[in-house]
């Protein structure tokens, strides 16, 4: 690589003035500059004028640098024959004029003066400079004028991005979501509580729009046969808002923000109270099934990041779900059962669905456009451990006819997706990954045991029961990927 060449154009205005001017090009040469200097580039019997103008306008010289004080400007203002710097601001001012967007001349500012143009000539007063008059900011400016000299500027424009899509004309509403996100991620980069607290809000109530819209308005107008058909289009298009409710916890997660529980909880609630609002109560199954993916994706995206205080929290979220127009119930989110006739029986049937489950099925494939089947899937059965070990806790301090067993008996979490895809099955990551010591420590909370000896009794005792009658989960145990049978029991926390 070619050093860059520079002329160094100044004055003698005093002795230190020359001091000055040679410790700098002594240190630019340093730096990897090839600089041209009367002191040790023009010899005795040289033409001067033939030095001066060869210098400046040689197509190797990349940079004039004009050391400007306000002898210089004196100098190369008045013309003063005999003088150097007269003769190079003539040679200096025909380069500028004719080509005036040219780089190549670098005033830089020495001694004292109230403004700019009390050393600045003339013909460079329009020209970005370099101040060096400031002692305490020298280096900072030698930085610069080297980034200069070196095309390595301390501001680089970055690549152009695309036209964001909501300033298209065929955008659709949901572009405000994307507005909202974008707002919350520049509160956070600002430390500022204020556009983040706002911008959550406004996203909730966009968002409830938006998934208030895949269903058609008129749906009392509409046949019964007619509307199942729109339901199960619907299930299938919750993608389309899907991808903003994981964009933002994304963020959330990004950024580690736990006061944003109540953020995902009022979400919740607001879903499910249009599931409560709907005069067919099937159709409120909808809703219900948005809750449930939601989630579910939540609590993947946790344990796959090891945001594992922020799931704690998520894990104990609570909603509140109307039974009756008179009653209603408060629900655990993570010990939510959700079963819908209307998904699983009625419209399974009318659309011909062979299956097991058509909203396992529902939550596969839509996972599957996001690249996440494999991660849902993973939490899904984490949170049927979770659920197995917290029923046993409950089971042996209060017996199984205690009123708060049988409750959490009837609606303690269901895998459902292990049988979507087996390949995964093999390789079922939170498993695999109880072997490191440090993960399981950050895990057992959870599964509400201290040890890995007590881990693994708590373990066995569940095996033990899987076919007695107070046993919950019935034959899912005994179908979902067994722990022993991805890593044996005495593995765990092995790696320290």
């Amino acid at each position: 690589m070619t050093n860059p060449k520079v002329f160094v154009s100044y004055s003698w205005s005093s002795p230190e003035h020359e001091k000055w001017v040679y410790e700098l090009a002594l240190r630019l040469v340093e730096n990897g500059v090839d600089v041209i200097l009367d002191k040790w580039n023009l010899n005795e019997g040289q033409d001067t004028i033939s030095f001066m103008e060869q210098s400046i306008k040689n197509r190797d010289t990349k940079h004039v640098l004009l050391i400007c004080d306000r002898t210089y400007k004196q100098k190369a203002e008045t013309r003063q024959e005999g003088t150097g710097v007269s003769t190079e601001a003539q040679i200096i001012t025909t380069e500028i004029y004719d080509s005036v967007d040219s780089t190549k001349f670098i005033a830089i500012l020495t001694g004292e003066f109230e403004s700019s143009n009390e050393v600045l000539p003339t013909f460079v007063q329009t020209r970005k400079f370099i101040d060096f008059s400031n002692l305490s900011e020298y280096e900072q400016s030698f930085e610069l004028l080297l980034r200069a000299i070196h095309d390595k500027p301390l501001y680089v424009k970055p690549k152009i991005g695309e036209i964001p899509e909501y300033l298209n004309d065929d955008a659709k509403s949901t572009s405000v979501l994307e507005k909202h996100i974008k707002t919350l991620e520049f509160g956070y980069s600002m430390h500022n509580s204020y556009k983040v607290k706002t911008s959550k809000e406004d996203f909730t109530y966009e968002y409830i729009q938006e998934v208030d819209k895949l269903l058609p308005d008129d749906r009392n107008s509409i046949e019964q046969n007619d509307l199942l058909d729109l339901v199960y289009e619907a299930l299938k298009s919750t993608n389309s808002i899907g991808i903003y409710f994981r964009k933002i916890s994304k963020k959330i997660i990004q950024y580690d923000d736990s006061d944003s529980i109540d953020f995902w909880e009022t979400i919740f609630q607001r879903l499910m109270n249009m599931a409560n609002k709907r005069e067919n109560i099937d159709v409120g199954d909808f809703f219900r099934f948005v809750i449930f993916e939601n989630f579910l994706f939540l609590v993947s995206e946790l344990l796959h990041k090891d945001s594992f205080t922020l799931l704690e929290k998520v894990l104990t979220i609570t909603i509140q779900n109307s039974i009756s127009s008179y009653k209603s119930e408060i629900i655990s989110l993570s010990d939510y059962r959700f079963y819908s006739t209307l998904i699983d029986k009625t419209i399974k049937k009318r659309q011909n669905i062979i299956c097991k489950t058509l909203i396992s099925e529902l939550l596969y494939e839509n996972a599957l456009l996001w690249e996440g089947a494999n991660n849902l899937i993973d939490a899904d059965i984490f949170l049927h451990y979770v659920s197995m070990f917290n029923y046993l806790t409950l089971l042996k301090k209060y017996g199984a006819d205690e009123p708060l067993v049988r409750k959490y008996s009837s609606s303690c979490w269901i895998s459902r997706l292990y049988f979507c895809d087996k390949r995964v099955i093999a390789s079922i990551l939170w498993m695999m990954r109880l072997k490191s010591l440090r993960y399981f420590e950050s895990v057992k909370i959870f599964f509400d045991v201290n040890t890995i000896k007590e881990f693994r009794e708590k373990y066995a005792e569940i095996e033990s029961c899987i076919n007695h009658p107070f046993n919950p989960f019935g034959g899912t145990f005994a179908s979902i990927p067994k722990l022993d049978n991805v890593i044996p029991l005495k593995e765990i926390g092995v790696f320290k």
